[in-house]
């Protein structure tokens, strides 16, 4: 059995903002969604697009827990 292909980071950071992949990782896209832990996988996957964000927040001025808060805040405010 041959081992299935793996995106390359390119193709992956793609694939995390919303492009599709070739169909010849079709079937690494179909365990990426339904395989062991792929809810949390979408949900990493999904805060990988804020990550801009939370670093910004974080360079707020202020005390530490704050800015952790903003983050925190952010964090919470999709589910």
């Amino acid at each position: 059995m041959n081992p299935v292909p793996r995106p390359s980071p390119v193709q992956w950071l793609a694939y995390t903002v919303g492009r599709p992949m070739p169909v010849e990782l079709r079937e690494w896209v179909r365990h990426d969604l339904t395989g062991p832990r792929a809810g949390i996988r979408h949900v990493l996957r999904g805060e990988l697009v804020y990550s801009p964000v939370f670093v910004a927040l974080v360079l707020f001025p202020g005390p530490l827990w704050l800015r952790g808060l903003m983050v925190l805040m952010a964090l919470l405010l999709p589910c």
